[in-house]
C-alpha cells in the first residue's frame, strides 16, 4: 500500500472524543478537484458506512485507523490515527491515586499511561453499566485495583484476578456440598462421589449444606441423655427432615433409644436455605483486582475496559449473589482439583470456549455467563 502523507502534521493532534470530518476527492485531468459521493467508509474495518459523502466518526481509544473506498472496485485509501490523550492529575504520591489504581509495581514511564488508560476504562463503565458502577465505587465496599507486571500475577496468562475474601460464622462447624447433579447421572451423594467413579462427569449443580450447630447438637445430646424425644427441638427435626426424611428417622431412634454418638452427630445435615446464608457466611467488603499489564489488555482496543468490566462484575455478583457465590466455591473445593468431577470452566455456558477459567466460570455456574455478557458489551 502506498503511503501518502507524513507522520507528523507540524503540531496538529487528534485528541480524544474529538470528531473529524473525513471526505474523499478525486482530482481529473485538469486537475480540479470534487468531492466524491456515495463511497464507502470503515473505520477499524468493521464499522461500514457506506452510500455517504462524509464521514464523521468520533475519536476514542478503539478507533485506529479509517480506510475508504471510491467502490468495490477500486483500492482502498487507509489513514492511521495517532490520538492524543488529555493528560490526567496523577497523584504518585500514595499507594492509590486519585482514579483508585496502583500502578506502582510498574516501571515509572508506564505508571502514566496505565493510569489514564484505567480512567478512560472507568469512564465507559460507568456509561455503559451505571448499576457496575454504583456498586464496585460505594462507601460501604472497599475495592483497590492494581496494575501489575505478569510476573506479580499468581496466574500470569490471566489478563486479571479478584479476590473474594469469605468469612465463615464461628458457631457453625461445617459448610459444605451435597446432592450433585452430574449431567448423564442424576443425583449422587458426597459418599458417592468420593471414590472417583464419576471424575469425568461433568457437574451441573448442587445443595448447599450445613452440619448442626454447637446449640443444636447439645440439645441432641440432651435429649437423647434422657431418651425423651419430646425434648428435641422441632426445628431441628424439621430441616433435617427437609433434606433427608431418612435421616431424620435415624435421628428419632437414636435419641429416643439412648444413643446417639459424635459420630452419628457428624453424619447430620441439612439445606441451607438461600434466606439464611448470611446467618453462615459473609463476604468481605475488601477486593483486591489485579490487571496483567503485560497481557493484551494495554494494547488491544477496549481490551482494559474489558477486563475491568469483567473482574468487577465477579464483585458484584458475589455481592448481589452470596448464595450462588459460597455454593459453587464448595463445588470446586469438593471436586479436588476434577478429581471427583469435571467442572468444564473451560467452556462457556453455551458449551463454546468461555471467556475465562477458574473461580466463578465454571461452566454451569450462573455467575460465569453473567460476568461473559458484561465483558462482551465493550
Amino acid at each position: 500500500m502506498e503511503r501518502i502523507g507524513v507522520e507528523e502534521n507540524g503540531e496538529a493532534k487528534i485528541k480524544h472524543d474529538e470528531t473529524i470530518e473525513f471526505s474523499l476527492y478525486e482530482k481529473d485531468e485538469q486537475d480540479n478537484w470534487s468531492e466524491l459521493e456515495d463511497v464507502i467508509w470503515k473505520a477499524n474495518n468493521d464499522t461500514e458506512q457506506d452510500d455517504i459523502t462524509s464521514f464523521s466518526p468520533v475519536i476514542n481509544n478503539d478507533l485506529s485507523y479509517i480506510t475508504v473506498k471510491k467502490d468495490e472496485n477500486s483500492p482502498e485509501i487507509r489513514v492511521d490515527l495517532n490520538i492524543k490523550q488529555e493528560e490526567q492529575d496523577i497523584n504518585l504520591t500514595n499507594t492509590f491515586n486519585t482514579e483508585g489504581v496502583d500502578v506502582f509495581g510498574l516501571d515509572d514511564a508506564d505508571q502514566p499511561p496505565a493510569v489514564n488508560k484505567f480512567a478512560v476504562a472507568i469512564q465507559k463503565i460507568k456509561e455503559t453499566s451505571p448499576g457496575l458502577y454504583t456498586t464496585v465505587s460505594g462507601d460501604d465496599i472497599n475495592v483497590k485495583v492494581h496494575i501489575v507486571k505478569a510476573s506479580s500475577m499468581s496466574s500470569p496468562d490471566f489478563a486479571g484476578i479478584t479476590d473474594r475474601t469469605t468469612v465463615q460464622k464461628e458457631f457453625y462447624q461445617f459448610l459444605g456440598v451435597d446432592k450433585f447433579q452430574l449431567r448423564g447421572v442424576g443425583t449422587v451423594t458426597a459418599e458417592q462421589i468420593a471414590d472417583g467413579t464419576y471424575k469425568n462427569k461433568e457437574i451441573e449443580d448442587a445443595v448447599l449444606v450445613s452440619r448442626l450447630h454447637n446449640d443444636e447438637i447439645k440439645n441432641i445430646k440432651d435429649a437423647s441423655l434422657l431418651k425423651d424425644i419430646d425434648l428435641l427441638r422441632t426445628n431441628i427435626r424439621d430441616k433435617i427432615r427437609s433434606y433427608n426424611p431418612d435421616m431424620e428417622a435415624e435421628l428419632v431412634n437414636n435419641v429416643t433409644n439412648g444413643t446417639v454418638t459424635d459420630e452419628f452427630l457428624n453424619t447430620l445435615k441439612y439445606k441451607i436455605e438461600e434466606a439464611d446464608i448470611e446467618n453462615y457466611m459473609k463476604l468481605s467488603s475488601d477486593f483486591d483486582v489485579k490487571i496483567n499489564y503485560e497481557h493484551f489488555v494495554m494494547s488491544e482496543p477496549n481490551g482494559l475496559t474489558k477486563t475491568v468490566a469483567h473482574e468487577y462484575k465477579h464483585i458484584d455478583y458475589g455481592l448481589h449473589n452470596l448464595y450462588n457465590l459460597i455454593k459453587w466455591i464448595y463445588i470446586r473445593d469438593t471436586s479436588n482439583g476434577e478429581t471427583l468431577f469435571n467442572l468444564k470452566d473451560n467452556e462457556g455456558s453455551n458449551g463454546l470456549d468461555g471467556c475465562s477459567s477458574g473461580p466463578g466460570h465454571e461452566k454451569n455456574n450462573p455467575e460465569n455467563k453473567c460476568v461473559c455478557d458484561e465483558q462482551d458489551k465493550y
